[in-house]
C-alpha cells in the first residue's frame, strides 16, 4: 500500500489531497486547502512546513506529488513554497514527484490547455468530490495523475513498493525500452 499527499502549491492557498494506492486501485481519502493568506510573507513558508508536519502526523503518507512551477517564470513565492515541500520530503526521506501543469491537464481532461473549470468538472465527476476551490480540485488532479503512473508501472510488470531514503520507490528495469 502506498499513501501519498498530492499538493497544488502556493505561498497563499495550497490545495491538498490524500490518496491510497493498493492493488491497482486509487482511493481519495481526504482533500482540503491550507491557507497562509493572512500571514506576513516571511511567516508563510515556516507555516507551510508546520502544516506538512501536521498532515504527515495525521495521515502518515509515504510519497508526495505536486504541481511543478514549470513554465512559470520567476515566481519567487511559488518556487519558495515548492522548496519547502522538497526539503520536507528530504527530511522525512520520502519520494517527491513533480508534474507539470500541462501534463496534469492533458492526463485528466485530454487537453494540455484545459481551463481550471474543465479540470474541476472532470475531477468532481471522476472522484465524486465536492471541491470548494480550484486549489482542491487541482490537488486531486495531481493525485489522479500520480496514481495513474503508479498503476502503469505496476501493469507493465514493475513492482511498486515503498523504499527507504534515497531510493526510488518505483523499481524499474534498467535498459527497458517501451
Amino acid at each position: 500500500m502506498i499513501r501519498y499527499l498530492a499538493i497544488d502549491p502556493s505561498s497563499r492557498i495550497s490545495g491538498y489531497a490524500i490518496f491510497e494506492y493498493q492493488n491497482r486501485d486509487c482511493t481519495l481519502l481526504h482533500h482540503g486547502v491550507f491557507s497562509t493568506n493572512k500571514l506576513a510573507y516571511s511567516q508563510r513558508f515556516p507555516q507551510i512546513d508546520w502544516w506538512l508536519e501536521q498532515i504527515y502526523e495525521q495521515w502518515r503518507f509515504n510519497e508526495v506529488c505536486y504541481e511543478s512551477a514549470h513554465g512559470f517564470l520567476r515566481i519567487h513565492s511559488l518556487h519558495s513554497a515548492i522548496q519547502v515541500i522538497t526539503e520536507f520530503c528530504k527530511r522525512k526521506k520520502i519520494r517527491c514527484t513533480p508534474y507539470t501543469p500541462s501534463l496534469i491537464k492533458r492526463s485528466v481532461t485530454g487537453d494540455g490547455r484545459a481551463s481550471k473549470d474543465h479540470v474541476a468538472s472532470v475531477v468532481e465527476l471522476v472522484w465524486q468530490a465536492q471541491c470548494l476551490t480550484d486549489h482542491e480540485s487541482d490537488a486531486i488532479a495531481v493525485g489522479q495523475v500520480h496514481g495513474g503512473y503508479l498503476k502503469l508501472y505496476e501493469m507493465a510488470g514493475e513492482s511498486v513498493e515503498v523504499c527507504g531514503a534515497n531510493k526510488n520507490p518505483i523499481k524499474r528495469r534498467r535498459n527497458r525500452r517501451f
